[in-house]
């Protein structure tokens, strides 16, 4: 009889530490989830926050208005959402002072979805498309034109100039929700070369 209860006993102690090794993997498994979703949001954040930092107004011997910094908008306009072209000191999958287009991209016939950044060195080369966010539906920059009160900041700035700050908003799909880090919105100073 002792041996029976023993067993019983035994049996619902193995039972109870299985169903708990289970549910500590599967929390595990959704920290692991968590914490990669954070460090994506984060590198997109960055990315973002040093394009825009490394802003120059136009690339070195470059005097075409179609390489100097630009920000598109996109209401009124024939583009679905704002955009922002950037020439940039900062690293880029290119070399050198590279070009940098923030934008959405929304087409079926590309292998980029959501919010892309279209980097390239020169007018020459094509340029290198990387995905940043894919559940980004549409884009909203604002420009800082001055810093001193009162701040006036304005929806797309032509080229001819550089603002002193910009104000990037990332708007998911409806039913998806962006990151925290992502759904606040992205401001960035501009102390860039002129």
């Amino acid at each position: 009889m002792e041996l029976v209860v023993g067993t019983a006993v035994a049996g619902l102690i193995l039972s109870a530490g299985i169903g708990a090794l289970g549910l500590v993997q599967d929390r595990s498994e959704a920290a692991d989830g968590a914490v990669a979703e954070v460090l994506s949001a984060a590198t997109v954040r960055a990315t973002i926050v040093s394009v825009i930092e490394g802003a120059r107004f136009e690339a070195p011997a470059r005097s075409s208005q179609d390489f100097a910094f630009q920000g598109l908008e996109g209401t009124g306009t024939l583009l679905r959402s704002d955009e922002i072209f950037v020439p940039t000191t900062a690293r880029t999958p290119v070399s050198g002072v590279g070009f940098v287009r923030l934008y959405v991209d929304l087409s079926d016939s590309t292998s980029v979805r959501g919010l892309v950044a279209a980097v390239q060195e020169d007018a020459f080369t094509p340029p290198t498309l990387v995905q940043l966010e894919p559940r980004v539906e549409f884009l909203e920059i604002r420009y800082l034109v001055d810093r001193t009160p009162p701040h006036v900041w304005q929806d797309g700035f032509p080229p001819g100039g550089m603002p002193d700050a910009v104000e990037i908003r990332l708007v998911p799909f409806a039913g998806e929700e962006l990151p925290p880090l992502l759904a606040l919105p992205i401001r960035v100073a501009i102390e860039a070369v002129r």
